[in-house]
């Protein structure tokens, strides 16, 4: 057993280390409990979100290299640093939001987005055991309305708008 300062007892799942704190890691109570929070409802909400999102990316990609002209590559270029430097803020912001706001108990939100930020507060090396998908899918889903509007924008637009877009 171990006593923590808040005078919680927490059984030390690991003899060896007997007398010492558990800080964290996969035998963490804290990090199993959030693990065991992730559903088969979430796990199917992140591969449709997978799929449509690379479904999306190609179809626009294709449309992007149709529509493709030199004149634009210095728009193209400063667009990729802006994005770089934009999408870099964001997801700190996020990260920070989640980190500092909410809870896991909320409806919608705690379970499928606030869970996987403390997951790896108390576990670090979570993530390491996460697949493509677990690791991925809610990124994905975040994208797929800006690839909807502009797959939409491609089947909608003529040639001269596209251009001028």
């Amino acid at each position: 057993m171990v006593t923590k300062a808040d005078g919680c007892v927490e059984k030390n799942q690991n003899p060896q280390n007997e007398g010492r704190s558990a800080r964290g890691g996969p035998q963490h109570a804290g990090a199993r409990e959030l693990k065991d929070l992730y559903s088969p409802g979430k796990r199917c909400q992140e591969w449709c979100s997978v799929v449509l999102c690379f479904s999306l990316m190609a179809f626009n990609f294709f449309h992007l290299l149709a529509n493709f002209h030199l004149g634009h590559l210095w728009s193209i270029l400063l667009s990729i640093v802006g994005g770089i430097l934009s999408a870099d803020f964001a997801s700190g912001l996020v990260h920070w939001g989640a980190d500092s706001w909410g809870s896991v108990d909320l409806p919608i939100f705690g379970k499928a987005f606030i869970r996987p930020f403390r997951e790896q507060h108390i576990d670090p090396t979570a993530i390491t055991r996460h697949d493509f998908i677990e690791t991925n899918g809610d990124n994905c889903m975040l994208t797929i309305l800006p690839l909807a509007h502009m797959a939409f924008s491609f089947l909608t637009l003529s040639p001269g708008e596209i251009l001028s877009n």
